[in-house]
C-alpha cells in the first residue's frame, strides 16, 4: 500500500480555486488500495467487498483523530462511504485506491477506481434505495470533482475558516 500524493490534475483544479493561487504541501497522507471482487447477480457488490467501507471508515477516524480533526470525522466518513462505495460499485479495475489527504488547510478524500465514465448528480426517486450518494456529496463537501480522464472522484473539506476575499 504505496502513498501516493492525489492527481496532478485534481490539485491544480484546487490550487486554481484558492485565494492566493497556490497550494500548500501534502501535511499528511493515507492511501489504501482494495481489491474488488466481481459484481454479484444483479450488479450488486459482493459481500467480502462491501465490508471495505466500514473497514476504510474505521481507519479513516483514527486518522483524522490521530491528526486532530475529530470535528469534521462525521461528516468526512460520510463522503468516505459515498465516493468508496461508489468506486466499488462502478469501477473499472479489480482495484479501487482510496487517499484521504491533508493539505495545508482541507482535507482530500479520493477514489481511484479506472472507470472513465464520469460520475454526476442524479434525481434518484423518493422511493429509491440508491442514488443519492453524490447528492450527499455536493451538499457536505466545500468542493468535489472528477480528474479530467474520469478515473479519480475526490472532494475536499476544509479544516478550518477559510478567508475570502469580499466581492
Amino acid at each position: 500500500m504505496a502513498a501516493v500524493a492525489p492527481g496532478l490534475e485534481i490539485l491544480a483544479e484546487l490550487r486554481a480555486g484558492s485565494p492566493a493561487n497556490a497550494l500548500p504541501g501534502v501535511r499528511q497522507m493515507l492511501s489504501l488500495t482494495v481489491d474488488r471482487a466481481p459484481l454479484a447477480r444483479g450488479g450488486e457488490v459482493a459481500e467480502a467487498t462491501a465490508a471495505w467501507v466500514p473497514r476504510l471508515r474505521r481507519i479513516a477516524r483514527a486518522k483524522l483523530s490521530l491528526w486532530g480533526l475529530s470535528s469534521i470525522a462525521d461528516s468526512s466518513l460520510l463522503l468516505i462511504s459515498e465516493l468508496v462505495t461508489n468506486g466499488l460499485r462502478y469501477g473499472a479495475e479489480q482495484q479501487v485506491v482510496f487517499r484521504l489527504v491533508l493539505v495545508s488547510d482541507f482535507l482530500v478524500v479520493e477514489v481511484e477506481d479506472g472507470s472513465s465514465a464520469r460520475p454526476s448528480i442524479r434525481a434518484a426517486d423518493s422511493d429509491a434505495e440508491s442514488g443519492r450518494g453524490l447528492l450527499l456529496v455536493d451538499a457536505l463537501a466545500d468542493a468535489w470533482g472528477v480528474s479530467k480522464d474520469g478515473t479519480r472522484t475526490w472532494c475536499v473539506t476544509w479544516v478550518r475558516p477559510v478567508k475570502r476575499p469580499v466581492p
